[in-house]
């Protein structure tokens, strides 16, 4: 037994010796699919690489098993693992140094890129700032009520006066206008930046106004239009016609293109060369201004309807309220029969529906007036009437908004100052009446 340890410690120190030797062995190895195959290897003295990035030198591989060839291999025990091995003996190994290089160039190239576009970019917007072709004729535009240095730059991108709104803004940002005035303006095509800033400081040009157009709270679609319809070189019937036309924008226009309630009262300047479009447009977008204001997306949400909803409830409430106190009082009287699956049963509703027919209420509607087959008439079908029946105001949005809280399901105004009674159950309802007709109300 002692002679066979010692003929194994003879066995393994003579392997070592020619390994070192540099002596060819037989060995076996894990080849592909985990198969094992016989090759020789040369293990040479390792020599000392000046490079640290150079992978240690690999062994010779030769197989006995000629279909192998080619193929991927475990490299042998105490062999690095860098790059990948195959039966052909030599490992494919990248240094790291021309790796590093590679991405440097990669690098370099896109950073090249990024000068180019960004000169390019940048060449565009400095036209665009300090543009060399501006026009010699002034063009007068109109800042509506509370605009905002956005909404400036989509006005005189719509007119022409610069090319581009995103690079004014970014404009404004660097050398922001605290307050801009509403009112006519003059403004050259492809004005530079520096002197839009400057007009825009100075404030508005009175004498560059030539109209002044007021919208009363309350009016229809066509009352608007007759209003528009008395400023020089302007008719209602075009006016109308730019309202069905279908290319004017806003954020509350329901689906059959309906812009009743949408047009937001207010005083308008508005200049000689404006046309029926323009005019409407500023209605309808400081009706988005206001909207946004008063936060009506979100607080409708939490009342459980759409804002056309509420649009079309404050449009009855600016109709039917006398007095601003009241408003949010009949809002609620409004919610309470649309929870009780009341008919609103409200007057103004029905002279809407009349005023589409064409027929005009001069005093309180009568009975057989109250049967009037339209989907507008209150008396005849629940809910809300399909759309609101006037532009309502600030105050009246408000207060549908934020209604008061009570009981109430009836109103009646009592007294010819406009005070309006509520009450909760028919017979004090009734009682109210006597005292409206009392008052001479």
């Amino acid at each position: 037994m002692a002679s066979g340890r010692h003929s194994a410690k003879a066995r393994a120190k003579e392997r070592k010796d020619q390994e070192r030797s540099g002596v060819r062995r037989l060995a076996t190895g894990k080849g592909v699919g985990g198969t094992n195959d016989e090759f020789e290897y040369v293990r040479e003295k390792p020599k000392k690489s000046r490079s640290k990035l150079t992978a240690p030198k690999a062994p010779n591989i030769e197989f006995s098993n000629p279909k192998h060839v080619g193929q991927r291999l475990t490299p042998p025990q105490g062999y690095s693992s860098v790059g990948n091995w195959d039966y052909s003996g030599q490992p494919a190994i990248m240094s790291k140094r021309r790796t590093r290089a590679k991405r440097l160039k990669v690098i370099l190239i896109v950073l090249a890129v990024i000068v180019l576009v960004g000169s390019g970019v940048g060449f565009w917007a400095h036209g665009q700032i300090d543009p060399s072709n501006q026009g010699r004729k002034p063009l007068v535009v109109v800042v509506p009520t509370g605009a905002t240095g956005a909404s400036v730059a989509d006005i005189l991108a719509k007119k022409g006066i610069i090319s581009s709104s995103v690079i004014f803004r970014l404009y404004m940002r660097v050398y922001p206008v605290t307050s801009i005035q509403p009112g006519p303006f003059a403004f050259f095509k492809h004005e530079k930046y520096s002197e839009i800033e400057s007009t825009l400081k100075k404030g508005p040009d009175q004498t560059l106004l030539d109209y002044r157009l007021t919208v009363p709270e309350g009016f229809t679609s066509g009352q608007i239009a007759q209003l528009v319809g008395k400023l020089p070189g302007h008719t209602a019937g075009g006016f109308e016609s730019a309202l069905a036309s279908g290319k004017l924008k806003s954020n509350y226009i329901p689906a059959n293109g309906n812009l009743e309630g949408l047009l937001f009262p207010d005083t308008y300047f508005i200049s000689r060369d404006e046309s029926d479009l323009e005019i409407a447009q500023q209605m309808l977008d400081r009706f988005n201004q206001i909207a946004s204001q008063v936060n009506l997306n979100s607080l409708a949400n939490g009342l459980g309807l759409s804002p056309y909803q509420v649009i079309t409830v404050a449009s009855i409430v600016q109709r039917e309220a006398i007095t601003p106190s009241d408003m949010a009082k009949v809002a609620e009287v409004i919610y309470n029969r649309l929870k009780a699956k009341m008919n609103l049963q409200i007057d103004s509703t029905v002279i809407y529906a009349l005023a589409t027919m064409g027929q005009t209420v001069t005093s309180e509607i009568t009975i057989s007036q109250e049967k009037t087959p339209s989907p507008y008439n209150t008396y005849l079908h629940p809910g809300l009437p399909p759309s609101p029946i006037s532009a309502p105001g600030e105050m009246a949005l408000q207060a549908s908004l934020h209604p008061t809280q009570g009981p109430w399901l009836y109103y009646v105004t009592i007294d010819k100052q406009g005070d309006e009674a509520f009450s909760s159950t028919l017979a004090q309802q009734n009682a109210n009446i006597a005292l409206a007709k009392r008052n001479g109300a």
